[in-house]
């Protein structure tokens, strides 16, 4: 009896210290979370973590950047989370915590006071863990400068391990609305989302990752723009290869109608090779931290310039390669279909500043076929808004001008067009096959060679 009495006594003492130690444990996973989160690109604004003997609470607040097009102000959004330290877990079995999480807008609960806890995450003993998702459905009426929203609900799961080096998601988002002032409105309805990555201690993730839409509805009264996307299909695998590392992506659409225009389906295939690893975890680390700062667009722009001279050594060095491999989109005019591979070869950083020396080491293939009354269109909106600048400058010059009509200025940009591609034609650069206009070019040694021309580029002024 006088053994047991001890033994139950050493047992009520470990479970009396030991939520107060795994305490300390519990705060450094959550903070691991949280940064694993804002190295997945989410922009946290704050953490407040209060850590008590027994049970912690923790607050972070996110930034969101909603389109402008909607006309709403900014809002907060914040995730509160009530932990519970181990060993004991509230729901049974042995956890190092378990933690409850909910959400606020602008300071008030976002789901009613029964369906707070929309995240229920346990931590296991080693440290991994898993969270399901259960998000009820939300509508909020939204006050003056404030976005009206209503969500449909989500379903998923995360899994985790420690430090978040594993990392695998999958979310079920039915429909989302935000509607802002002046009937300006955003629905997307189909979500589905998946992922699974993992890291070292760089801030780059491997792995993959899905996202699939089924419909994207964006309108703005105002402005008269009305755009719908069916289907979209997004994919991305990102592997290691040494020091390097390579991803490729797969984007697809059904259609996308704009203002009663359809244009799709649509389909992009892209690699990207011999990407330096540790460039572009510094880039990637650094560029997050940047915008974290408070700085001006312009004091912004100059430090990534800054950071890019810095990186922009190691990033040469692996000779990085870009491959879209497939281009192709279905407009009312015709199928457009190109490809486009580039390639540096030994470049190096002293040679940017010489464009002969830069063309000596790029080695590209390109082609392109689409309808000649599309390219048409498109040359067309670049001369005439050149030619409308054109004729506000000189007024702004003082020249006593008139401004001729939109009409005169279509006709104007349509006779450039017209000698431009008859020239282009007539130098073989263009080729008119039917009712649709090709091309193809290379570069490899400093030549050029377009549609089977070669023509030395230092020949080229």
């Amino acid at each position: 009896m006088k053994k047991i009495a001890i033994l139950f006594s050493i047992l009520v003492v470990l479970l009396f210290v030991a939520p107060g130690l795994i305490g300390f444990m519990a705060q450094n996973q959550y903070q691991e979370i949280i940064i694993g989160l804002q190295q997945a690109g989410v922009d946290v604004n704050r953490t407040d973590y209060k850590r008590g003997w027994f049970g912690s609470q923790a607050e972070t607040e996110f930034k969101l950047n909603l389109p402008r097009d909607l006309g709403v102000d900014s809002f907060t959004f914040s995730m509160h989370s009530d932990i519970v330290h181990g060993p004991l877990s509230p729901d049974g079995g042995l956890a190092l915590a378990s933690i409850g999480t909910y959400f606020k807008i602008n300071g008030n609960p976002m789901f009613p006071e029964e369906d707070n806890k929309v995240l229920n995450t346990r931590i296991g003993l080693g440290g991994s863990g898993k969270t399901l998702i259960d998000f009820p459905a939300l509508k909020l009426s939204g006050k003056p400068g404030e976005p009206e929203i209503q969500f449909s609900g989500a379903d998923g799961e995360l899994l985790f391990d420690t430090s978040f080096t594993d990392f695998g998601i999958k979310l079920n988002v039915p429909a989302f609305w935000v509607g802002g002032g002046e009937g300006q409105s955003l629905k997307i309805t189909g979500v589905a989302i998946g992922s699974e990555s993992n890291s070292d201690h760089s801030v780059l993730r491997l792995g993959n990752g899905k996202l699939a839409v089924k419909k994207i509805d964006f309108a703005n009264p105002k402005s008269g723009v009305n755009i719908a996307i069916d289907d979209i299909d997004l994919f991305g695998d990102t592997k290691a290869e040494g020091e390097n590392i390579t991803f490729v992506g797969n984007y697809s659409l059904n259609s996308i109608v704009v203002n009663g225009v359809n244009y799709g389906p649509a389909q992009i295939g892209l690699d990207f090779g011999n990407i330096h690893a540790a460039a572009a975890s510094r880039l990637k680390s650094e560029i997050q931290e940047i915008r974290r700062v408070n700085l001006n667009p312009q004091e912004q722009r100059m430090a990534i310039i800054s950071l890019l001279v810095e990186v922009a050594p190691d990033l040469l060095k692996a000779n990085p390669k870009l491959d879209v491999r497939r281009f192709y989109v279905r407009t009312p005019d015709g199928d457009v279909n190109g490809n486009l591979s580039i390639a540096t070869d030994g470049m190096v950083v002293k040679d940017i500043g010489n464009i002969q020396a830069v063309l000596n080491k790029l080695k590209a293939d390109a082609s392109f076929r689409l309808p000649e009354e599309l390219l048409r269109k498109m040359l067309g909106r670049q001369a005439s808004q050149s030619i409308r600048q054109h004729f506000e400058m000189r007024k702004q010059m003082g020249e006593e001008i008139d401004m001729p009509t939109d009409e005169e200025i279509t006709a104007l940009g349509q006779d450039m067009v017209q000698k431009r591609l008859e020239d282009l034609l007539q130098q073989d650069v263009l080729i008119r096959d039917g009712e649709y206009i090709t091309s193809s070019a290379k570069l490899t040694g400093g030549l050029l060679s377009v549609n089977g021309k070669t023509i030395p580029l230092h020949m080229v002024r």
